[in-house]
């Protein structure tokens, strides 16, 4: 990587903010930094936590930018450049906030922290001198800075959120949804995506990475990054849920669905979290519309058992209760289901839950013993067996090509 080139973009990102740059060597080696040792900006930047989030992903070897989020709101911008297939050098700009206007969720947090007196009336002095910067240009930024190492021009889709909450444990990396600073265009974007999942296309994330670059969602400052991020979510989740109906998705899957993912998302306890659950969300509702578009012309008893098998993966689920849910003797019913499926009742639910492993795989908050229990299967060795069988490599494999 040329130095010039780099300090040119560093001064480019100086020129309306005033950010800070640290270096540091793959292993997490302080080499330069622009800010004063004895500030209280430095000691917050070489917070372990902190620290384990830029060596967790010199491990995995991201390639791409990725935003570090600090319980105080606090972010910053990371790459790490390689030389060959090994990590070389760690490029850290920050810290700065995205919420408008920071001051009340800041001082809470630091209440909640215990700190009292001249210490957190220093830090938040400190804190209130950082700059804010827009969502839409620090991934505009973000990916600048990916061209300035790389020469590689990259979707801000690719920026990924990470937090640095020691107690949580969650998706190391999410895709990010960021707010632009106007609505123009929004409507276009939100209808494109809109009906890619009526469609059930697999594609749809070019629809999304372009709603992406115009908005979130709701604009209201709630002063709490958290809560933005889950209400921009939840109406999300509401616009999805009513897209896959029309898309031909059963109403009664699709509301159980929604009822799922809301609690989920209040259950959430970060930025991140709520991201990368919006991931695995779309992936979940696209997918199942995909798969009612290929079942046209199927039997209403027949779609009924397919729908059933998807919303009950982590149940015990028998040929048995399947027949007799739709009337029909066991023998019959099996005959029946393969002849307008193509595929035996074992075999449309054991693809059903590899299916849905492959959503959750992207999810590195879950083991793969969590994946496991929530397809229903109890066997690992049938669970890895059976996912090879049908994905062509392991769930590890998978999941280390396919990360979010």
């Amino acid at each position: 990587m040329s130095i010039e080139r780099l300090s040119f973009f560093y001064e480019l990102f100086s020129l309306n903010y005033n950010m800070q740059y640290w270096q540091y060597t793959p292993g997490l080696e302080l080499v330069q930094t622009t800010i004063e040792k004895n500030s209280y900006g430095y000691e917050i930047i070489n917070e372990a936590a902190l620290h384990d989030v830029i060596g967790k992903a010199a491990e995995e070897k991201v390639r791409t930018p990725f935003l570090i989020e600090h319980p105080y709101g606090m972010e910053w911008l990371c790459e790490i450049e390689y030389t060959a297939f090994s990590p070389s050098v760690i490029h850290l700009y920050g810290a700065f906030f995205t919420t408008s206007d920071p001051q009340m969720f800041v001082r809470q947090k630091l209440q909640e922290s215990g700190l009292f007196g001249s210490s957190r009336e220093k830090l938040l002095e400190m804190m209130l001198t950082l700059p804010v910067i827009p969502s839409v240009i620090l991934l505009s930024y973000g990916v600048m800075l990916h061209y300035t190492l790389t020469g590689e021009k990259i979707p801000p889709f690719d920026i990924q959120i990470h937090s640095s909450h020691p107690t949580d444990k969650e998706a190391p990396f999410s895709t990010t949804i960021r707010t632009a600073s106007s609505h123009a265009g929004v409507y276009e974007a939100e209808q494109m995506l809109l009906q890619m999942i009526r469609d059930g296309n697999l594609d749809y994330r070019k629809g999304l990475e372009r709603s992406m670059r115009l908005s979130s969602g709701v604009k209201a400052d709630y002063k709490d990054p958290v809560r933005s991020a889950k209400n921009n979510i939840l109406t999300l989740l509401t616009l999805v849920t009513r897209a896959a109906i029309e898309g031909g998705l059963s109403p009664e899957i699709a509301y159980s669905l929604n009822d799922y993912y809301a609690d989920r998302c209040e259950k959430t306890r970060s930025v991140s979290q709520t991201f990368s659950l919006s991931s695995e969300m779309l992936d979940d509702f696209v997918s199942r519309v995909h798969e009612t578009k290929i079942q046209e012309g199927i039997s209403l008893a027949i779609q009924e058992a397919c729908a059933y098998i998807h919303a009950h993966l982590n149940e015990n689920i028998t040929i048995a209760s399947l027949s007799s849910s739709a009337g029909y003797a066991e023998y019959y019913f099996s005959q029946k289901f393969k002849k307008e499926t193509g595929q035996s009742i074992s075999e449309y639910l054991g693809k059903a839950r590899i299916d849905q492993a492959k959503i959750l795989l992207k999810n590195p908050g879950y083991s793969l013993t969590d994946i496991q229990e929530m397809i229903g299967m109890t066997s690992r060795s049938r669970f890895y067996a059976l996912f090879k069988q049908y994905v062509g490599i392991s769930p590890t494999a998978y999941r280390n090509q396919n990360v979010l």
